[in-house]
């Protein structure tokens, strides 16, 4: 098997190596490697969060809150990018339906769903927590807020996917007209 890796490119071999399809000892699938990275992802949020107990009982200094937040962004954006296939029922693709380039882009796609959602959630314990309560209550705090739920939750990539389509759908029905 290391031969036969020294003669493939470094990112084919990559994909081989977690896309395989099994058989051989030491082959991993996609499926294995995803529910590792996934629970990879939730306990790195738990201890993240651990972290944030931490300064919050004041046995840690506070810029370890500022990092503790960041442990669980990037906890939770992984537990939701590798775990994306998990969320809705039946959404799992088939085997050979999809190359290794689909499954890396929709990785990412609900990894930065999430940090998006951290994102906001960010801003807006910004404006409200640390600015005293100076801050008045606008319009587009709900759109962050919303963006925030969103996000923490999942369902931020199939709504801003699922936006993309229906324009898609109704720049094609009003193109139909004019044609």
């Amino acid at each position: 098997m290391a031969d036969s890796l020294i003669l493939r490119s470094p990112a084919r071999s990559l994909a081989h190596f977690f896309w395989a399809q099994g058989g051989r000892s030491g082959s991993v699938t996609r499926k294995t490697f995803e529910n590792g990275a996934t629970f990879a992802g939730l306990a790195t949020a738990l201890a993240g969060g651990l972290l944030l107990l931490l300064v919050g009982v004041d046995w840690l200094p506070q810029p370890w809150g500022l990092r503790g937040y960041l442990v669980i962004v990037v906890g939770s954006s992984s537990f939701y990018g590798f775990g994306c296939f998990h969320i809705w029922p039946n959404d799992d693709p088939k085997p050979g339906e999809h190359s290794w380039f689909w499954f890396a882009h929709q990785y990412w796609l609900n990894a930065l769903g999430c940090a998006t959602g951290w994102a906001c959630v960010f801003l807006l314990l910004k404006k409200y927590v640390d600015d005293s309560g100076a801050s008045a209550f606008s319009g587009g705090d709900i759109l962050v807020a919303a963006v925030a739920f969103l996000g923490l939750i999942g369902h931020l990539p199939l709504m801003v996917t699922g936006f993309a389509v229906a324009i898609r759908e109704i720049a094609k029905k009003m193109l139909e007209k004019l044609v």
